[in-house]
């Protein structure tokens, strides 16, 4: 489950806004691909957060910030090709802070209401910063707090490692395998002094074991196969698939989340057997079993 209750002060809001302002008028996408990744380690976690500047293409500006392990993973899989040219794909695979630029009539009131609390300026109509997060599974949102400390730095750091790799490409990305620039803090007389570090994206470990059966499933299964006799001729087909449409939970977390849609339909008449959707901790496994087993009661029969 995701919180989002701790907001952004003001003044945190407005430090973000002054360094997003900064950043495009530097327009380092002019000079950088989105495959020059860099990275900046966050003094009081140790976090680096991977640094992808979009907008050589003319088509979407910003800075990606992907966090950690699993965001450099997620950076990877998208720079591979591994996932579907398709937004709602794309979505759910991103792990990362995102500092973009749209334009003024796609800005939220929420928004607007900051800008004019803080009393920020933008010279260009097409190019109003925007922050939000996105988690897998989890519709785009608002930042926190937390996240604005971390992209504060991140976005300070970048500033200068766009503008070092501008003056001196050669120097600074030059390539080592599977390592990568990263903007390191170093304390000295109580003071941070950054320098670059060439170093290996910590492996990102996804838990993708099975679930054992409890001692409750382990009694039903072994009921199921004594009282219930297979029909050797019947064939369900299962698929699972991210629901196009995001929907709240009712315990009070208000951010929207895409659950996993279970499907059993029988393979020969196309009948839908049995319809499941999963809550937004990601349990496909235990979404699985509660329909399977429900399914194979509520008809009294066991599939080949």
């Amino acid at each position: 489950m995701i919180k989002n209750n701790n907001k952004p002060t003001l003044k945190e809001w407005k430090k973000l806004y002054e360094l997003a302002i900064k950043f495009e008028k530097l327009a380092p996408w002019n000079w950088m691909y989105d495959v020059d990744v860099f990275g900046v380690m966050d003094p009081e976690t140790k976090t680096i957060g991977y640094c992808s500047v979009m907008g050589n293409n003319k088509e979407f500006y910003g800075l990606g910030i992907y966090p950690g392990a699993e965001g450099f993973e997620s950076l990877d899989i998208l720079a591979r090709g591994e996932v579907p040219d398709d937004v709602n794909e794309r979505m759910h695979t991103q792990k990362c802070l995102m500092m973009a630029y749209d334009k003024r009539d796609f800005i939220t009131k929420e928004d607007m209401e900051i800008i004019k609390k803080i009393d920020v300026r933008f010279d260009n109509r097409n190019f109003w910063p925007t922050f939000l997060d996105y988690s897998p599974g989890y519709h785009p949102w608002p930042i926190s707090g937390k996240d604005a400390g971390f992209l504060t730095t991140v976005v300070e750091q970048a500033i200068d490692v766009v503008l070092d790799y501008k003056d001196k490409k050669e120097d600074l990305m030059f390539y080592i395998p599977a390592k990568f620039a990263v903007k390191v803090p170093e304390e000295k007389n109580k003071k941070l002094i950054w320098h670059y570090e060439y170093l290996a994206p910590e492996k990102y470990i996804k838990n993708d074991k099975i679930p054992v059966l409890n001692e409750a499933d382990e009694v039903l299964a072994y009921n199921i196969k004594k009282e219930i006799e297979m029909d050797y001729e019947l064939v369900w087909e299962l698929d699972f698939f991210r629901m196009q449409k995001p929907v709240k939970n009712s315990n009070g977390d208000t951010r929207p989340y895409y659950p996993y849609t279970l499907l059993i339909v029988e393979k020969i008449s196309g009948v839908v057997i049995t319809v499941e959707l999963s809550d937004q901790s990601d349990a496909k496994v235990a979404v699985f079993r509660k329909a399977f087993l429900g399914a194979i009661k509520k008809f009294n029969i066991l599939p080949k």
